[in-house]
């Protein structure tokens, strides 16, 4: 074999992926959800529709993540699940607070030792309160009830240790809640951009096969 076919045999060589997909993570993160709603409501002044925004939004998440590739795979299906905390509030007083459980399903891929990036598919359920203080011009009101979201994110885990990352999360959620008190039944729908920054713990780095 010629110096120049085996230079260039160990060239395609070195940019074949040699990293492993080994999820076994639990995280918590904190990010940020689409503060704009659409809305419809009835009681006893009758129906009507509108448009909203809260003044300010965040959301904690804690999730866990397993990946099923095998034994040297760097591509492979991620499971996982969570349970998030969503508040929103109004300059004035007032707002919204959400718990979800939350499921996921997606593939992940090891770029490196370094980078793994996850495309996955969530759906959350769950309660959710919404608190209107009218001040002095309108009674105070509370509405409760269950609140459905589904939606799809990119995360990217960049490893800083043989056990802990660091998360950058991006994508899209669409947030519907069926809420009821005080006379009223409102419809709240919200949908847009999602982000969030975390810290991961792998407390296993035995691949599927090996388990």
């Amino acid at each position: 074999m010629s110096a120049f076919r085996a230079s260039l045999l160990l060239l395609l060589g070195a940019c074949l992926p040699a990293a492993e997909l080994v999820i076994r993570d639990v995280g918590v993160s904190l990010g940020t959800a689409p503060s704009e709603f659409s809305y419809d409501i009835d009681n006893s002044a009758g129906s009507r529709s509108g448009d909203d925004s809260f003044d300010t939004m965040f959301e904690l998440e804690g999730t866990g993540r397993y990946s099923f590739a095998g034994t040297g795979e760097s591509w492979g299906l991620v499971a996982g699940g969570g349970l998030a905390v969503q508040r929103a509030g109004y300059a004035q007083g007032g707002g919204w607070l959400a718990t979800e459980v939350r499921g996921s399903l997606g593939v992940g891929w090891a770029v490196n030792d370094r980078l793994t990036l996850i495309g996955e598919g969530v759906f959350g359920i769950g309660i959710a309160t919404l608190h209107i203080d009218g001040g002095d011009a309108f009674p105070e009101s509370r509405l409760s009830g269950r609140v459905l979201a589904p939606g799809a994110r990119a995360v990217a885990l960049w490893t800083f240790s043989e056990q802990w990352y660091g998360s950058l999360s991006a994508g899209m959620t669409q947030t519907r809640g069926t809420l009821s008190g005080d006379g009223s039944d409102l419809t709240l729908t919200s949908t847009g951009f999602t982000g969030a920054i975390g810290i991961v713990w792998r407390f296993s780095a035995r691949p599927a096969l090996l388990e």
